[in-house]
């Protein structure tokens, strides 16, 4: 397209996930900027380099980090999926239950990542009379997949994925699911109704909050909604496959191939309780005092943080989006939980300090009071980022922008790069990332017409690429079968690295494959993803393109592929290595 030379290489790694320690030793996963493959090990941190144990033990230099994480697993979302389950029994938090004393009893098996239950029922349709039920305790939001493949011997048997407020007889019941005929069923409180489906079937039940969305997959490959019910409570449901034979003297059977929970994902840059820097560092806590004249501290353990006036951009008080706190420009204010935001001098703040959730007393804004209800930050400078050498991740959310690090046994020392010395644990490092002077997120290159899209709450593949956050503040977009997406580039570049894997809710046992483009010209191998497998390292040798674009092609329709702390490492880049050893 511009006529940019590339080399046609990619370098892909599948990581050996080792059992972390903490203190000074972990278990994790190191890549470099230099050429070096992504490796698995132990790692160790002394003054000037982290120590890899393992079968190529060596030491690399700081500056060649360009990620290394201190974890268990370099990359995970909490979910459950049925084809990952080992041996023939699910978690120990699955229950069967017989609801009004069905006879004969019916009985849940597991094998291989299939389900097959069977059960009796009452010969008329309300199948939530008698049944059995096997599932477990679905506490907050989320979202359950299941697929169902096939029904059997009695012609009548109908089997649901179902959600009860109790285990008790007479409980609140909501449903959808098919029976033999292929007939798809639906049960909504006590009502029962019918629609067009047929196996195999794929259903799916969300929750937020109260609100329960039940849909299916239908015939054009999209989510149809069948129906929104609430709950008569936030708290603790049940969730699972129920079975009815409408046979009272025999029992029916199905299959479900793979069911799977997502909790839902962190929308991306969600901000925690705690103060935002106007240099872009922020710094988790849920105990700080904050006054815009004076300036405020943050509590780390039994460290006090003292924070000047000018350093201080925001003090959030409940969690929210990164884009709330950037709307509000350069003027000062208080973010509003319905989301505005009210401009004006901040004259007072009350008590800023709390256990779990901070709270605010209060604000005055000119002669109006918000309270802690109302309110999720306030805000007195504009964040202004500064380009920094490192990105120190904490396990409590924190991100801290870093000049420079001194080691002291299992004390790191950080120099933000405002010169705060910020003492951390080596226990609460998540990650130790190369900073924007080395490195071009790419996320951040979508610009506003990626930002709509991740807004949306979905937990599972969308139609278009969605943007999550990870446990440790990856930053992750999740693009679905069919889909692209395409980073334009401003600089140079010298190599492009991520980490791919497929999304939770895939189809089991999928395989994709994704394509790369740079400036408009496929490389001639794909890479090809497993639904169920570790994330993938990639490295892609660049030099210098316009534009690099991603492609999910022979996909299963429901698939979709993460693309997790994806960045493009600045050409020039030559860190000092350490030999093998």
């Amino acid at each position: 397209m511009w006529g940019s030379t590339f080399l046609r290489a990619i370098m892909i790694v599948l990581p050996v996930v080792l059992a972390a320690s903490y203190g000074s030793l972990h278990g994790g996963q190191l890549t470099t900027l230099s050429n070096s493959p992504a490796t698995s090990g132990k790692l160790t941190l002394s003054s000037a380099s982290i120590h890899i144990d393992g079968a190529s033990a060596r030491d690399v230099d700081f500056s060649n980090v360009l990620e290394a994480n201190f974890s268990d697993d370099p990359f995970h979302l909490p979910y459950f999926a049925s084809s990952t389950v080992q041996g023939d029994h699910l978690p120990s938090d699955w229950v069967t239950n017989v609801v009004n004393s069905a006879t004969p009893p019916g009985s849940a098996s597991f094998s291989g990542g299939k389900l097959t239950i069977t059960g009796n029922g009452g010969n008329d349709e309300r199948l939530e009379d008698t049944y059995f039920f096997t599932g477990m305790p679905w506490k907050g939001d989320g979202q359950w997949t299941a697929y169902f493949t096939e029904s059997k011997p009695s012609p009548s048997t109908e089997v649901i994925l179902a959600v009860r407020d109790s285990l008790k007889t007479g409980g609140t019941f909501f449903g959808a699911g098919v029976n033999a005929n292929g007939d798809g069923t639906f049960h909504f409180g006590g009502s029962y109704a019918g629609f067009t489906e047929k196996f195999p079937l794929k259903l799916r039940f969300t929750r937020r909050g109260i609100s329960l969305e039940i849909s299916f997959f239908n015939n054009d490959n999209k989510w149809e909604n069948l129906a929104v019910a609430n709950l008569r409570t936030q708290g603790q449901i049940w969730a699972g496959i129920a079975v009815n034979s409408h046979d009272p003297k025999n029992n029916g059977s199905a299959v479900i191939e793979q069911i799977v929970f997502t909790p839902p994902p962190a929308q991306p840059e969600t901000l925690l309780p705690g103060i935002l820097l106007t240099s872009g560092s922020f710094l988790a806590g849920d105990t700080f005092h904050f006054s815009p004249q004076g300036g405020g501290g943050i509590l780390r353990g039994n460290d006090q943080i003292i924070l000047k006036p000018e350093q201080i951009s925001a003090a959030i008080y409940q969690p929210l989006k990164w884009q709330q706190i950037s709307a509000a420009g350069s003027q000062q204010g208080i973010i509003l939980l319905n989301g505005d935001f009210l401009a004006g001098d901040i004259q007072s703040v009350g008590a800023a300090t709390g256990g779990g959730m901070t709270t605010l007393s209060s604000i005055t804004l000119g002669l109006l009071t918000y309270y802690n209800d109302k309110v999720f930050a306030n805000v007195i400078h504009p964040v202004e980022p500064k380009s920094s050498d490192y990105e120190i991740r904490l396990h409590d959310g924190s991100i801290i922008r870093a000049s420079s690090f001194d080691l002291n046994g299992d004390l790191m020392v950080v120099h933000e790069i405002s010169d705060i010395p910020i003492e951390v644990n080596v226990s609460e490092i998540a990650q130790i990332r190369a900073g924007e002077n080395k490195v071009q997120p790419l996320l951040e290159l979508l610009g506003n017409a990626n930002t709509s899209q991740a807004k949306k709450q979905e937990t599972g593949p969308a139609d278009d690429p969605v943007m999550w956050q990870g446990p440790d503040r990856e930053q992750i977009l999740v693009v679905p079968a069919g889909g692209k997406v395409e980073f334009p580039l401003n600089g140079k570049f010298q190599s492009v690295t991520m980490r791919m894997a497929m999304a939770p809710g895939s189809p089991p046992q999928s395989q994709v494959g994704v394509t790369v483009s740079i400036d408009g010209t496929k490389l001639p191998n794909a890479i090809k993803l497993k639904e169920g497998a570790e994330p993938l390292a990639v490295r892609i040798p660049v030099s210098s393109p316009k534009s690099l674009t991603f492609s999910v092609d022979s996909a299963p329709a429901g698939a979709g592929v993460l693309l997790v702390d994806p960045v493009a490492v600045r050409a020039g880049v030559t860190p000092h290595t350490s030999p093998d050893r």
